[in-house]
């Protein structure tokens, strides 16, 4: 086996010893997320890759498209509504969970991870994002929703602004090893909930813990 044939085999097993891993990382994400969504009383709404698209139909040629649309559980933002028919208003909440807090900006082409930053350098976290309408009033979701799907993310952490002329967001985040272990994560996300409900995110019901 000459020199490159060896160099493409070694690389060959770091590729699946990646993807396994990956696997295992994905699912339990999604584990977490579900969690999140029933102890808060969340209605899902829909998801999508943070910086990228989602995979391409099987009709589209996948090698047209950026590599990372076939990695969109990396950095994944999951749209919930929150009804609570006390206060009789509406709003959504996007839970964004990214494995890396690396720089994804696209410079000539589709970002190159051999230029981010070093990987020991870098976090993973989870942003709760909130957004509601600045009106009060029995907001419809559909509405706030169209709403969110046209705003900006606020500038700055824990401060409530005004995204759009009539939607106002607020955003928290937190290190994704708080939500690892059973003890940290009940700590971590009732500090999350409590913080949206102080300035109004009001939720269905009190955090609920299901055996």
């Amino acid at each position: 086996m000459n020199d490159e044939n060896e160099k493409m085999e070694k690389a060959l097993i770091d590729v699946r010893k990646a993807f396994r891993l990956l696997q295992v990382y994905q699912k339990a994400i999604f584990s977490l997320v579900g969690k999140i969504e029933a102890n808060l009383g969340l209605i899902f709404d829909s998801w999508r890759p943070k910086y990228f698209r989602k995979p391409c139909k099987r009709s589209k040629k996948p090698y047209e498209r950026y590599a990372w649309d076939f990695l969109p559980g990396y950095d994944t933002c999951f749209l919930f509504e929150v009804r609570n028919s006390v206060v009789n208003e509406n709003w959504v909440l996007e839970v964004q969970v990214s494995a890396d807090s690396s720089n994804y900006l696209e410079v000539n082409g589709q970002p190159d991870p051999r230029e981010f930053e070093a990987p020991e350098n870098c976090k993973p976290f989870i942003q709760f994002s909130g957004f509601k309408l600045i009106e009060f009033k029995a907001s419809s979701s559909n509405t706030v929703i169209a709403e969110y799907w046209e705003c900006d993310y606020p500038e700055n952490e824990g401060k409530l602004e005004e995204v759009t002329e009539s939607l106002v967001g607020i955003k928290f985040r937190e290190d994704l090893n708080n939500f690892i272990d059973q003890d940290s994560y009940e700590r971590t996300l009732k500090s999350v909930q409590s913080k949206f409900v102080e300035i109004g995110f009001n939720f269905p019901r009190a955090f609920h813990q299901f055996d």
